[in-house]
């Protein structure tokens, strides 16, 4: 199965497959932070998505020390292609750009982590500085489940400052710009 770069045609798709494996309530991401969206889709429905990574970069700083980092979201594989390792092909393309882009570290938060150590990822041991947008404020905590991939030999100790931006969520009909979109 190949992985392809998002198309706007995909959003109902990729919709569907993060409901379908997140909840209801899981809406897809959008921010100015977004650097690659990957999709794979069904064989023999070319309008079904199976399977979904996303990659956003950002700055961030531990004790004064800036990098770049990756922020690696919403990796989903529809539950009847598990287990062939479409994830791990997805991740191995996101490391990729990462590399591409001179990255230092890949964050993400996992609910299952065998397939993102078998990628090279431990679990994130240090405090994180966030912007919680449900709460509109700043918060900062130990992330259970968050994990840590290096792509340099830059050092980290300390509170890790994500430098959160507001994102935006978007969910088919929400209005953009004061215009109903129904696509991204």
């Amino acid at each position: 199965m190949k992985i392809e770069n998002y198309q706007e045609t995909d959003f109902a798709g990729v919709q569907r497959l993060l409901t379908s494996v997140f909840g209801k309530d899981h809406a897809v991401a959008l921010t100015q932070e977004l650097a690659l969206r990957l999709v794979i889709h069904h064989p023999q429905h070319s309008d079904v998505i199976i399977g979904h990574a996303a990659l956003y970069m950002r700055e961030m700083s531990c004790q004064e020390q800036r990098f770049l980092a990756g922020i690696i979201g919403d990796v989903a594989v529809a539950p009847e292609f598990q287990r062939q390792g479409l994830a791990a092909s997805m991740l191995k393309e996101l490391h990729q750009c990462l590399k591409d882009k001179k990255s230092d570290y890949s964050f993400l938060f996992a609910y299952q982590e065998g397939v993102y150590k078998s990628s090279g990822y431990r679990q994130l041991t240090l405090p994180i500085r966030y912007f919680d947008v449900v709460d509109n404020r700043w918060n900062t905590y130990f992330y259970n489940g968050g994990m840590i991939r290096a792509t340099s030999k830059v050092a980290l100790e300390g509170i890790i400052d994500f430098n959160g931006r507001q994102g935006l969520l978007m969910k088919p009909g929400m209005p953009v710009n004061g215009r109903r979109r129904d696509r991204l």
